[in-house]
């Protein structure tokens, strides 16, 4: 009977233990939320993948179209800001919300890229703090949750997690932007 007692015991501190880390990690509530991507305001089935009807038969046309007749009647420029245009709606499509996000992240990085050309390869801090703002970012949307658990579950703690969205394509337009820095730095890219 001693040795029962002891299990059981052995067993409530466990599911005690249990039911601590449980707490932490209860379920979203689920609230309704406003339109936040063009797809809400304009009818269609929602998100435009690169093989949908949408994007095969409306966006690409139109874009490349566009693009062309741009270049030929108003030169470089403007078929590249239709392009920076084009590709904001894209991204618009699938959420509103971040659209701020990429286009700060694109203005942020131009204006460092521009700096870094301007110093021949001599900008090393510069480009490392464009390199440390850019994986911060990335830091931010992918693993502050995760830090912030952690941090719950070591110190016994309540902290709210913030909940955030992972922004499409966060990752690649990070890595991309990045490798375009270090291109600029190099000498291997520049403007035309």
């Amino acid at each position: 009977m001693g040795t029962n007692n002891k299990a059981s015991s052995d067993r409530l501190a466990v599911t005690t233990g249990c039911d601590r880390v449980n707490k932490q990690f209860q379920p979203l509530a689920m609230t309704a939320v406003q339109p936040d991507r063009l797809a809400d305001f304009i009818p269609g089935p929602g998100a435009m993948l690169f093989s949908s009807f949408e994007f095969l038969l409306v966006f690409l046309p139109i874009t490349v179209i566009a693009y062309f007749q741009l270049n030929r009647r108003s030169g470089d420029w403007a078929g590249k800001s239709w392009l920076v245009l084009a590709s904001l709606f894209f991204y618009g499509w699938w959420s509103l919300n971040y659209l701020w996000l990429i286009s700060g992240s694109i203005l942020f990085n131009y204006t460092l890229a521009r700096r870094l050309g301007n110093l021949k390869g001599t900008g090393h801090i510069t480009l490392a703090a464009a390199i440390a703002g850019n994986l911060c970012l990335l830091a931010y949307y992918k693993y502050a949750d995760f830090f912030i658990s952690n941090v719950n579950l070591l110190t016994d703690s309540q902290a709210e997690l913030l909940q955030l969205a992972l922004p499409l394509g966060i990752s690649f337009f990070t890595f991309t932007q990045i490798a375009f820095l270090v291109d600029v730095h190099r000498g291997r890219a520049r403007e035309t």
